[in-house]
């Protein structure tokens, strides 16, 4: 998912939205879900109601399981419930819906639930099931009218607002919606479309879609449109990595590449969206995995308050997303197609682990920027990266919350919080990559995804396959940068010592340094540059401590220094030659903030 601005969060009211909730836990996970099939009926596109019959199967983790919980809010209305065909006892408080079994199960034995429910407004502050009424063409501005729209945002824990379900990632299952609704309207979802059927019902035009993910997904990312659109698409095949013919050559991978627009933005579609085939082809390669679902459709609507939502084979994106030529969205729409691989196919098992999926998707926006303008081009684009995210406040132990932690919170604040999960977690791959070189990184990162594909993860399984293809312990290394909060603050003066090609280097850690906050340990790329500046010596400096110092010894004169030039550091640089007063910083190029 990619967020708005923290200024756009604020003039829309959702300053709440930030702040930290009380502990809580996910509900029990005493069921292994298997299979889902929601029934919908929804009568009118613009009243906000429905009625369902979820059809539930599962079977539990554990003898002598005797109740089912799944998370439901005060917005679904429950009638009935069977298990195994007969009758069940239920009840709908605090947010969960209990059923109680006619007898406590064993242990793997298939128990199928069917559930009976009206669902009424499903949302709120824009998150569930949304409905919205149609939006008149405003006098003297160029809105135009608007018909009404359904659209559901899951993330982080939102579809309990009009699906019963264990609402966390931890869990997978398959999917099926079969939805009812006027004729004329189009309805999207997760997975291969099985039918489309449209009769007279109730003395009415009837439409019937019938979707179905048979691959395994969280239920977060279970998703549903409804509304009238333009409709382009933008390609249907790609290569299928690792999979050849007969003649030798890839095989290509059929895909249906849907974008739905709003009335009127049909003919921009293809322009705005005509890198999605290279994008796929290019991830495909990078994590050697083909794209795994049966379809990808990007849906833009209205009202969505973020970006984009990476649900399984289905992203929605916020209305700006039709506005623009080729190439002006490709960050947000690399972004989401990324998270089909790093969050949809492996998926983070707790909010804790939440850089997984998204500091994976802002890599993968990088990725792309380096795939179009080569390596140079995608290191001082790093380089923009990190001096954006060293720009503000440093947080620190123990005010402010790690980006990766040991405690559940409340889900929604994980995506805001000041140790960001997006930005931090996609510059420290970059780190990570830089450290071990391409080989060993992008083999642990494609043997994390083979070993992991649709399951959950924690942290340390990727840490777990990086070590396993590199042969190095990164342990220390993700405790420093991952398991505590900030980043370094390095002050660097540097003299010429008693010969023309000595060189002294002393670096200062400026940030908060105390029991709570430890000085980094460091390794610290030093390059030294001859009055031209030409490269002619390439050093690693071991930076520990409050303060460290050492000396370099270059049979060359050396007129100046480079520190970090590859933006290897997670650290904020301050240069400068000792008796200057100027400071200089190797992060000179930052390509404007999203």
């Amino acid at each position: 998912m990619l967020l708005p601005t923290l200024p756009l969060l604020a003039a829309a009211g959702l300053t709440a939205f930030l702040e930290p909730d009380l502990l809580q836990t996910p509900t029990p996970m005493i069921f292994d879900h298997q299979h889902m099939k929601l029934e919908m009926v929804i009568p009118e596109i613009s009243e906000p109601r429905f009625s369902a019959v979820m059809t539930l199967t599962a079977t539990p983790r554990t003898p002598g399981a005797a109740e089912l919980v799944l998370d439901a809010m005060p917005t679904l209305t429950f009638t009935s419930v069977t298990v195994n065909g007969k009758e069940g006892a239920f009840k709908h408080e605090n947010d969960k819906l209990t059923i109680t079994l006619p007898r406590p199960a064993d242990a793997d034995e298939l128990q199928t639930f069917v559930i009976r429910y009206d669902a009424d407004k499903p949302y709120e502050a824009g998150s569930g099931l949304v409905f919205l009424k149609g939006r008149e063409a405003r006098e003297g501005s160029r809105r135009p009218a608007s018909p009404p729209l359904i659209f559901s945002q899951g993330q982080a824990n939102w579809n309990r607002y009009w699906i019963p379900c264990h609402d966390w990632p931890e869990e997978k299952l398959s999917t099926e919606l079969i939805v009812d609704v006027p004729a004329g309207l189009s309805v999207i979802s997760n997975g291969s479309l099985v039918e489309l059927s449209q009769g007279i019902r109730d003395g009415k035009r009837r439409a019937r879609w019938h979707w179905l993910q048979a691959k395994p997904h969280s239920p977060y990312l279970i998703m549903l449109s409804v509304g009238t659109f333009d409709v382009a698409n933008v390609g249907i095949s790609t290569t299928a990595r690792g999979v050849m013919g007969a003649d030798g050559k890839p095989l290509r991978q059929w895909l249906n590449m849907p974008v739905y627009g709003p009335p009127g933005s049909g003919q921009r579609l293809p322009e705005i969206f005509g890198n999605t085939p290279a994008m796929i082809e290019y991830y495909s390669t990078v994590f050697d995995e083909p794209y795994p679902w049966d379809k990808y459709a990007q849906v833009i609507v209205r009202g969505f308050r973020w970006g984009g939502m990476e649900n399984t084979s289905a992203t929605v994106l916020a209305e700006y997303a039709a506005s623009g030529t080729r190439g002006s969205q490709d960050e947000l729409i690399a972004h989401e197609l990324a998270h089909q691989w790093t969050g949809d196919l492996v998926t983070c098992k707790s909010w804790n682990h939440l850089w997984l999926n998204e500091g994976w998707a802002t890599y993968a926006e990088d990725l792309w920027v380096e795939k179009q303008k080569g390596y140079d081009g995608y290191i001082s684009h790093m380089r923009g990266q990190r001096a954006r995210l060293v720009g503000g406040n440093n947080p620190r132990a123990p005010e402010s919350t790690a980006m990766v932690t040991t405690t559940v919170g409340d889900p929604d604040a994980e995506f805001t919080k000041a140790d960001n999960p997006y930005s931090k977690g996609g510059f420290l791959l970059h780190t990570l990559r830089m450290r071990l070189g391409d080989e060993a990184f992008f083999k642990g990162v494609r043997s994390y995804l083979d070993t992991y594909k649709f399951r959950t993860v924690t942290t340390d399984d990727f840490r777990s396959q990086l070590e396993l293809a590199s042969g190095v312990d990164l342990k220390s290394y993700f405790n420093q940068w991952m398991m505590r909060p900030g980043f370094a603050k390095l002050d660097v003066t540097w003299s010429i010592g008693s010969t023309p090609g000595e060189v002294i280097v002393e670096v200062a850690q400026k940030q908060l340094i105390n029991d709570a906050n430890p000085s980094y340990e460091i390794d610290l790329p030093i390059h030294l540059k001859d009055s031209k500046g030409k490269t002619v010596g390439k050093f690693t400096m071991p930076v520990t401590g409050a303060q460290s110092r050492m000396v370099f010894t270059q049979a060359e004169p050396v007129g100046e220094i480079s520190v970090d030039p590859d933006a290897t550091v997670l650290a904020s640089l301050k240069v400068r030659k000792s008796g200057e007063t100027k400071d200089s910083s190797t992060d000179a190029a930052k390509p404007a903030a999203k």
